[in-house]
């Protein structure tokens, strides 16, 4: 993470070889992207390190807790929580003997060590117990009994798995398997695995504070790991602070966990959320969600309401990967007449003819060509494949000899909404007419049946949905303002209960899609608003607060 600041009060630490091994470590950019090897901050460790250590001394009085971090680096946390023990008038032996670490650097751990023993006042016996304590290896082929502990805390590294410099080998990825089951799969970061680890070596009653990437909250890949967790380790608390710079260029978190010690654990337990916005949330607001930390922490209003069915009653979503990414390259075009007549050129049916498609060119969507219940299509310039379009086209005929592009053109040739990725609310646009292409990573959403397409924008759009989003998956997008959906994940979205209203509201939508002024665009999206509280029967005390934080939000696209 970011460099260490050295604490010039921290009597006989050695703070200045953690800063020359990252200062090091700084000159070998990709070498230190390949390990995950961001150190953290030592201002942080103490932050995150007292409560962690003072709750498990104050629920077991006069002991010294097992402490071990699995990824412990030049030592900042192990550091942070050996002069925190010594503050509580623990003796250097007694935390020495209590002090555990791995580390897969060589050099690391030996500055690791020293540093310890300087913290506890040097000495023989102090030296012996701390060389024995950290062990220079991998966390994750050491004997699980070894590291099971009292207080367990981690920096683990983070390494993101679609990048060929820092994805996890398959090797490894079997091994991790063999030892921690299915749960570590797909995409998940190696942060995730310690993650896992470190719930599994708790002790009853024992604690844990891990620093996570961010996206751990609500990443779809990681859901299994969460869930696992979750049934060994009760989240206690999460840590979120944007204040702090991390070298990683990754936005983190700090999870606070309470092993279950076997027992039924109250399922109603509060969450705190700590750092740069401090609250406590019941369980009705998270239930169980990690995700609900970050959506507090964004200010996102919190939501109780009944909901008929999900969206994947209605229609199916579905997202692209690589081969329609790349299954582009040929047939993209600049034409400001793409999509025009594109009706009349061809049969309304699923099948494609090629005769009739000879002449089709589908404007092609990204992400930030989609507004909400707007196309910036022509308006604004984007990027494909590498190169810069103004007008974005596909040419059809082109695509038509390509396998995985027909089922693609199927899809796009029909009915459908484009639902884009990465933004602060829920942004989509309604292709009626099915004339406009999406280009990953945008959702579309195919209705079952083509008249619902305005009824089942209009519960996308609504501003309960976009709350109900934030809560539920909140921390996976880049930006902390932003929220980052899977296809299952809008699939899953709640539909409203009141008809009436609904239908109300789809009407002001379709009315807003139409608009000529800003003013009519104004009074449609009032309109809108009110009958989407309506269908979802958001409380009318709850109304405004919803309306302020989500108004500002869609209006920026919808007004352009």
């Amino acid at each position: 993470m970011a460099s260490t600041k050295a604490n010039r009060h921290a009597a006989g630490d050695l703070p200045w070889m953690s800063e020359a091994y990252e200062a090091n470590l700084r000159q070998q950019p990709h070498e230190r992207r390949r390990r995950g090897a961001f150190m953290t901050p030592l201002h942080l460790a103490h932050t995150l390190m007292r409560p962690a250590v003072d709750a498990w001394c104050v629920a077991h009085r006069g002991r010294v807790p097992v402490t071990c971090d699995p990824s412990c680096g030049t030592g900042n946390l192990l550091v942070a929580a050996a002069e925190r023990l010594m503050q509580r008038g623990h003796r250097p032996v007694a935390i020495a003997k209590c002090l555990r670490g791995v580390e897969i650097d060589p050099a690391a751990i030996e500055i690791a060590r020293m540093r310890l023993a300087a913290v506890l006042g040097g000495g023989r016996t102090v030296e012996r117990l701390v060389r024995k304590g950290l062990r220079c290896g991998d966390a994750t082929r050491v004997q699980p009994s070894w590291l099971v502990s009292d207080v367990m805390v981690a920096n683990p590294p983070f390494r993101g798995q679609l990048k060929r410099g820092t994805v996890v080998d398959r090797l490894t990825a079997q091994r991790w398997r063999k030892r921690f089951g299915e749960e570590v799969r797909g995409y998940a970061d190696p942060a995730a695995v310690f993650l896992l680890l470190i719930s599994q070596a708790l002790k009853p009653k024992g604690r844990a504070c891990v620093i996570l990437p961010r996206s751990m909250l609500a990443s779809a890949s990681t859901e299994p790991i969460r869930e696992s967790v979750s049934r060994i380790a009760r989240l206690e608390a999460v840590w979120m602070d944007d204040r702090f710079a991390f070298d990683a260029g990754t936005r983190v978190c700090a999870v606070t966990l309470v092993h279950k010690s076997g027992g039924v654990d109250s399922h109603v337990r509060p969450l705190r959320v700590l750092g740069e916005v401090e609250a406590v949330l019941p369980w009705a607001n998270w239930k169980g969600r990690w995700s609900a930390a970050a959506a507090a922490s964004a200010g996102v209003p919190a939501l109780n309401v009944p909901h008929a069915g999900v969206v994947g009653d209605m229609a199916r979503a579905t997202a692209d990967f690589r081969d329609q990414y790349y299954g582009l390259k040929g047939a993209l075009c600049d034409d400001r007449h793409a999509g025009r007549g594109l009706n009349a050129l061809r049969p309304r049916t699923a099948a494609i003819d090629r005769r009739a498609s000879r002449m089709d060119r589908l404007p092609v969507h990204t992400t930030g060509l989609i507004g909400w219940n707007r196309s910036h299509w022509g308006e604004r310039p984007a990027r494909l494949l590498g190169r810069k379009f103004q007008h974005p086209a596909a040419r059809v005929p082109a695509l038509l000899s390509r396998p995985p592009m027909r089922a693609w053109l199927g899809d796009m040739l029909h009915p459908k909404i484009l639902l884009a990725t990465q933004t602060p609310v829920i942004e989509a646009v309604v292709d009626a007419r099915g004339e406009m292409a999406g280009s990953v990573p945008v959702i579309r959403l195919l209705p079952t049946d083509a008249k619902d397409v305005w009824l089942l924008a209009a519960a996308l759009l609504a501003p309960a949905t976009s709350a109900i989003a934030w809560w539920r998956h909140a921390g996976a997008g880049l930006s902390p303002r932003a929220i980052k959906l899977s296809a299952k994940q809008v699939a899953d979205l709640p539909l409203p209960p009141c008809r009436a209203a609904w239908i109300r509201a789809a009407a002001f939508l379709k009315q807003a899609s139409e608009a000529r002024t800003q003013s009519q665009s104004a009074l449609c999206l009032q309109r809108f608003m009110d009958a989407a509280h309506a269908a979802y029967q958001v409380p009318s005390a709850r109304r405004g607060a919803l309306s302020r934080w989500w108004q500002p939000l869609a209006w920026g696209t919808f007004a352009g």
